[in-house]
């Protein structure tokens, strides 16, 4: 060890698979996706492992003291990639969007590569930065020649042969020895897939969803001069809704790290005052002419409808019907105390609706037009 360096492991999950994506909106789901992702990481994280940083797909986490044996080393990765993948197959089940990124991402892979070596410390706008030999070949070796895309490679200073495969946990392991060239020096590791895992990640259980519906809904219609595509995507983004619905001061989202992208089972509630419900995502349609999604209110029995129907290349009509499913008498006071000022406000936010989609539409067309100029050279 040099002197002024600390004894470290060094660990780092790290995330591939997406293609690059054209659309604005691809290009955003898929950020957010893999930040959702990265978090099921951290939360996974069994051993102690404080982060360095968070380098776009990959997290690099390191641990000083009391370096974790091979075995738990081993554990560590098993829980992470089952969580990983499991978050994967909420994907699946609970998506509303069927745009490249949302579709694909369960074709994305994780691999871990685990180092022992000698760091220093050093503190910049009070964060903590490693450096050191070691720091840059825990990055070299992120590139190698394993061909599987999903693997736990540790290198030859963690004695992968201490690790006992009668552990129930661990049978999966099965080493191959490799080795890679770099600039600083070749470097001898033991890397293992995780194929005889896949077995074990088990599948998310089905939310309990409620919709309520009535015969006659009360509906509103409007006209867009935005693609049926964009106009869907604006609509489920949860958070643009500040822009466009009168009096709304925040949308908060719960559990937002895990929710970043509205999905099944997604809360959220848009704040005024005076309060309203909050909403959950609870049903969802998603054709090539006509999107549907539904939002039920918490503590009503209440649903709203978001209906997108294709009119033409670059428009689209958005449907909106309440279900309100209430008793006779209930309705009664529903009309003399609460059915005009809903009417006004659904009538208010209508045009505000209009203008922030074609506005977002009209934007995303100039920038696309900049972008294409700007590669042109």
């Amino acid at each position: 060890m040099e002197p002024g360096t600390t004894p470290a492991l060094l660990f780092m999950p790290d995330i591939s698979g997406f293609t690059q994506f054209v659309s604005a909106t691809e290009i955003s789901h898929s950020q957010h996706i893999i930040a959702e992702l990265l978090q099921s990481l951290i939360d996974n994280n069994n051993l102690g492992l404080s982060i360095v940083e968070i380098e776009g797909d990959a997290i690099f986490f390191y641990k000083s003291n009391g370096i974790p044996s091979p075995e738990q080393i081993a554990a560590q990765c098993r829980k992470m990639f089952i969580a990983f993948h499991q978050q994967l197959k909420k994907y699946d089940l609970l998506r509303i969007c069927n745009c490249g990124a949302c579709s694909t991402a369960n074709q994305l892979t994780l691999k871990f590569v685990v180092h022992q070596g000698d760091v220093s410390f050093i503190t910049v706008n009070n964060q903590t930065k490693l450096f050191g030999p070691d720091v840059i070949l825990i990055h070299r070796l992120l590139k190698n020649d394993i061909p599987e895309h999903e693997y736990m490679l540790l290198t030859d200073r963690i004695r992968a042969e201490k690790i006992s495969p009668a552990a129930t946990d661990l049978r999966w392991i099965q080493f191959t020895a490799g080795s890679a060239q770099y600039d600083i020096g070749r470097v001898n590791y033991q890397f293992s897939h995780f194929k005889s895992l896949y077995d074990s990640i088990p599948e998310p259980p089905r939310p309990e969803l409620k919709v309520y519906r009535v015969p006659q809904p009360a509906r509103f219609v409007v006209e867009l001069n935005a693609p049926m595509r964009h106009t869907y995507f604006c609509l489920i983004d949860l958070k643009s809704r500040i822009t466009y619905l009168p009096g709304v001061l925040d949308v908060r989202i719960e559990d937002e790290p895990h929710n970043q992208i509205n999905k099944l089972g997604t809360q959220h509630e848009c704040v005024r005052d005076p309060a309203q419900d909050p909403a959950i995502t609870t049903a969802v349609r998603l054709d090539d002419d006509k999107m549907v999604f539904t939002e039920t209110a918490v503590g009503k029995p209440m649903s709203f409808d978001y209906i997108v129907e294709k009119t033409g290349e670059e428009t689209s009509r958005l449907t909106m019907d309440m279900h309100l499913q209430l008793g006779f008498v209930q309705q009664l006071m529903f009309n003399l105390l609460m059915k005009k000022k809903l009417l006004k406000s659904m009538n208010d936010a209508i045009p505000r609706i209009k203008e922030s989609i074609e506005k977002s539409y009209r934007e995303q067309g100039a920038h696309s037009h900049e972008h294409h100029a700007s590669s042109l050279g």
